[in-house]
């Protein structure tokens, strides 16, 4: 139970960690 309570509470977390990574790679990516 405490597992599936930490992954429920990690997801948002981690999408928005990806969120951010993503926009920093196409960030440098668009900008020379």
């Amino acid at each position: 139970m405490s597992v599936a309570f930490r992954g429920r509470h990690f997801g948002p977390d981690i999408i928005r960690l990806c969120k951010l990574w993503y926009a920093n790679v196409v960030d440098d990516v668009l900008r020379p």
